[in-house]
């Protein structure tokens, strides 16, 4: 009986320890996944927004300053130069648009002869009533337009390519792949800022232009003799973001000649800017039957002053939202741009890759 005894208590307390083996890493799996289920939790309540509506707006605008309301004077929101006042209206209307508001008002005022401000009434999602004024300050907003520099460059040598290699900001050259030495593109590798863009030789009422290249695009040409020249251009220059003309004035005028181009151009994904300045130019219109780009700029010429054009092209930049700046590449032109960060900045203008500006599409 005694033994019987001490089996039976033997056989409890064993019983005992494998219940607790059994139970042990249950209660420690539930332990371990509590932090988990409160991480999700965690997670799923940061992805709610609870930030106000007023405040996306403003930031979105985006508004530099808010004077709050007076007596007989509603709340004013001050708004960063480089922008024009519609483009500000309009990204409001979008942004309400978005999250269910609604534009109540929006009408130019003059609070006085130099003033630029508007009357902004609308509906919050939330459905509260705003109304507030929207006012140009003095101060220009950062990074509110754009510059991209285009250099001309008719020859590069060795102190030109050092000069390029100092510059801190980003650049585009413009380059015709033919009639080139057989090191211009193996030197460009060091430079680190650039990006390339294909002069391509059309035909001009100038002779000596005709003569620059021997792959001149004339109008004799045939479709294929074109789409061949194009395909020879991309290979040498791969890289390029686009190309231009820049003394092709006869060409630029016949519709048929830059429908071969733009097919050509097209095959290659790039864009094409005329800088002839031809009155005559077909290429805008022309260019709407293709799916990419024709953008327009200013080239730079000796009526003008170097530090007059690159004033100009920065207060076209603030009205515009973006400018290109063609220059020709020498030393007159790089010590002219000697300080254009500190102008640039000090009217609210970034400057950017040409890329930034053109896209393909």
């Amino acid at each position: 009986m005694k033994n019987l005894r001490h089996l039976i208590i033997l056989l409890f307390v064993v019983g005992i320890f494998i219940g607790l083996g059994l139970s042990l890493p249950r209660l420690m799996n539930h332990q371990t996944n509590a932090p988990e289920i409160t991480e999700n939790l965690s997670s799923a309540e940061a992805e709610i927004d609870t930030t106000p509506y007023l405040q996306k707006l403003t930031e979105e605008i985006p508004v530099i300053k808010i004077h709050p309301a007076r007596k007989n004077r509603k709340e004013i929101w001050m708004l960063g130069k480089g922008i024009s006042l519609p483009n500000y209206l309009l990204r409001a209307q979008n942004h309400l648009n978005k999250f269910q508001g609604k534009v109540l008002r929006m009408e130019e005022i003059f609070p006085n002869r130099e003033a630029q401000a508007a009357a902004f009434d609308f509906l919050t999602p939330e459905g509260d009533t705003m109304q507030v004024e929207l006012h140009i300050s003095d101060s220009f907003l950062d990074s509110a337009s754009k510059i991209a520099i285009l250099f001309q460059a008719d020859s590069l040598n060795i102190p030109l390519l050092s000069r390029l290699e100092t510059l801190d900001y980003p650049y585009a050259l413009l380059i015709t792949p033919f009639d080139t030495g057989k090191t211009l593109f193996s030197d460009l590798d060091r430079l680190q800022n650039k990006e390339l863009v294909a002069w391509l030789p059309m035909e001009s009422h100038s002779l000596q232009a005709n003569r620059f290249s021997n792959k001149t695009i004339s109008i004799h040409h045939t479709e294929q003799d074109i789409k061949e020249t194009i395909q020879q251009a991309h290979a040498k220059m791969p890289s390029a973001i686009g190309a231009a003309t820049r003394m092709g004035e006869r060409a630029v005028e016949h519709p048929q000649l830059l429908n071969a181009v733009f097919k050509a151009l097209r095959s290659e994904r790039w864009w094409f800017m005329d800088l002839t300045e031809s009155r005559t130019s077909k290429v805008n219109e022309t260019c709407q039957n293709f799916s990419f780009r024709c953008p327009e700029a200013s080239i730079y010429n000796t009526q003008k002053t170097l530090d007059q054009f690159i004033d100009g092209e920065l207060r076209t930049a603030s009205r515009t939202g973006s400018v290109i700046l063609v220059l020709p590449l020498h030393e007159k032109s790089l010590n002219a741009l000697a300080d254009i960060k500190t102008k640039a900045s000090a009217r609210g203008t970034e400057i950017v890759k040409l890329s930034n500006i053109i896209t393909y599409e």
